[in-house]
């Protein structure tokens, strides 16, 4: 060791193999450093280069011999691959958002309908002015009353003009006291309401007059209506539920006058609504050139007759019936096809577990006095009734009172029954014969076979069950009014304002 020192240059260390593998090794980093910075001078953020793969490391140089100097080799910088210039993309201008384009409508081909910019306008509601000189109690007054309302539901604008207030409230419809009162001169009336019904039409409606139709009632409004006619060209409708003809002996000069004024509202008017046969066959025979314009009125089911808010238990005690007894009523021919000996033969059974029942008998015919006999030999008279024939006012009102209606017919008979009972809210019962085709089983009605048995099923079936019985009571009231209401009436008039 001290012979190999003596040998070393002066003002030089003694080098070992292990200095020199390091120098080695700091140089080569030095060398990439710099490499490195001159590549990232220049001031632009470029993307970094693909990182190279990793140098080999330097072999080991082999030992050398003890005391001689090992032969040293600059090492050779490490050049990194030049990478390709980079152009960056310039920014784009700043630029505003384009504005939202509209679709334009091009112009339309040959075979195409042209595209309307906007809709077309809707067209204005039909309107019906409609004179009443009668009042709201009487048939014409409850024509009135029941269709304008259901009318003006029906997207048309209503006018009523009339001398006694109405107290309809609808949307669409608008009522006009006109006043005035009943004098000895019925003509001077008659002018005294033409006079201020024109008054009060110009005022509401002369500045729509082309699509105005009016509705008058009897000789009383012709003149009105021939004027309106006249002067503003409106369409005219004349509504009669009577000719002079019919309601006297044409002896006087009264009435001579009024059939010559119901003969020109004949001539004149667009359509005539006839509210019975025996008013139509009397037109046609006055004017015979009106047969063709002769409407007969969609008559509604008379509900009010049946509605009216009596005492039911004073109508019950007219037939010896107690006020709360449950009553059944039949209502019919008196004869095998309409079974009401059905009814008879159930009356014991049901009387079993229901005693407070009772069974009232309404019509005529073959077995009127079997049933009063078999009453009496099943020991049935306190709790059976057989009326009968009623009709009017005394069958309206029984019908009314009673509490379910029962009809066991064997074969098909008259619906009337079955309407009866729904205007007064009863359930009604029906064999499959008469109300197979109108009733809907426990929706509104019961139904049954013309059996005894059956018979007494439906009776106690409505008599237990509240809840069923309320629902058939107020669905078959329902469906009374849907079918056969002032709907049909409503429509009607809509239909003839529509043929101007």
């Amino acid at each position: 060791m001290k012979g190999s020192q003596e040998d070393e240059p002066d003002g030089q260390a003694p080098t070992t193999v292990a200095e020199d593998l390091i120098r080695q090794i700091s140089e080569s980093v030095t060398v990439r450093s710099v490499v490195s910075r001159r590549a990232g001078r220049g001031g632009l953020t470029r993307p970094a280069p693909e990182r190279p793969a990793a140098l080999p490391e330097p072999p080991l140089a082999p030992p050398q011999p003890a005391g001689a100097a090992p032969a040293l080799e600059p090492v050779a910088p490490v050049a990194a691959p030049a990478a390709p210039p980079v152009s960056l993309p310039e920014a784009p201008a700043f630029s505003p958002p384009a504005p939202l384009e509209l679709p334009v409508p091009r112009a339309p081909g040959p075979a195409e309908p042209a595209t309307e910019l906007f809709p077309a306008p809707v067209p204005p509601r039909p309107v019906l002015a409609v004179f009443c000189f009668h009042a709201p109690d009487c048939a014409i007054g409850r024509y009135v009353a029941r269709t304008l309302p259901l009318l003006a539901a029906r997207q048309t604008r209503v006018h009523l003009f009339s001398r006694q207030p109405f107290n309809l409230e609808a949307k669409g419809l608008r009522t006009h006291v006109l006043g005035g009162g009943d004098s000895a001169d019925l003509q001077a009336d008659a002018q005294q309401f033409t006079q201020a019904s024109l008054a009060a039409f110009e005022a509401e409606c002369g500045a729509e007059s082309a699509g105005v139709t009016a509705l008058g009632f009897e000789w009383v409004s012709v003149n009105l209506l021939l004027e309106l006619e006249r002067a503003r060209q409106v369409g005219i409708l004349l509504s009669l539920h009577s000719l002079e003809k019919q309601r006297s002996d044409m002896a006087g000069e009264l009435s001579r006058a009024i059939q010559d004024i119901e003969v020109a509202g004949l001539a004149k008017a667009q359509a005539v609504l006839i509210h019975n046969a025996a008013t139509g066959d009397e037109a046609g025979n006055l004017l015979p050139q009106c047969k063709d314009r002769l409407v007969p009125v969609a008559e509604a089911f008379p509900v009010d007759d049946f509605c009216s808010g009596l005492d039911a238990g004073a109508v019950k005690a007219r037939f010896q019936v107690g006020p709360i007894d449950p009553t059944v009523l039949f209502v019919g021919e008196l004869d095998d096809r309409h079974g009401p000996d059905i009814i008879m033969k159930a009356a014991h059974d049901v009387l079993k577990n229901q005693p407070q029942v009772r069974f009232v008998f309404v019509g005529d015919g073959a077995q009127l006095w079997p049933l009063r006999v078999h009453a009496r030999y099943l020991q049935l008279e306190h709790a059976v009734r057989v009326v009968g024939h009623l009709e009017g006012k005394a069958l309206h009102e029984l019908l009314e009172a009673a509490d379910i209606v029962c009809l066991p017919s064997r074969e098909a008979t008259e619906d009337w029954p079955i309407l009866a009972g729904w205007a007064a809210k009863h359930p009604v019962l029906a064999t499959h014969n008469v109300g197979g085709q109108l009733i809907q089983h426990e929706q509104d009605g019961v139904l049954f076979y013309p059996s005894e048995n059956s018979c007494v099923w439906g009776i106690e079936r409505v008599l237990r069950d509240e809840e069923l019985r309320e629902r058939v009571r107020q669905n078959g009231h329902q469906k009374l009014l849907a079918r056969y209401g002032w709907g049909q009436a409503a429509a009607q008039l809509e239909e003839l304002m529509c043929k101007r």
